[in-house]
């Protein structure tokens, strides 16, 4: 564990990268047939807000521009 996170602090990765990864890692969850899926609470909470910005968005007319 210890030198799996020496390796990670050393290559110092980007925000975006780790984001990229997380999903990837998500997906290969997801695509599992017997896999438990565990939220943390802040994931939930960003979920939940993202959820709700859709559906103000989805009430929002359209402009009628392609």
């Amino acid at each position: 564990m210890t030198t799996v996170y020496k390796a990670i602090t050393d290559a110092n990765p980007n925000p975006t990268l780790v984001s990229i990864l997380q999903l990837d890692t998500l997906s290969k969850f997801a695509a599992s047939e017997n896999a438990k899926l565990i939220v943390p609470v802040e994931t939930a909470g960003l979920l939940g807000a993202a959820q709700a910005l859709r559906s103000v968005l989805d009430g929002v007319p359209s402009s009628g521009k392609s």
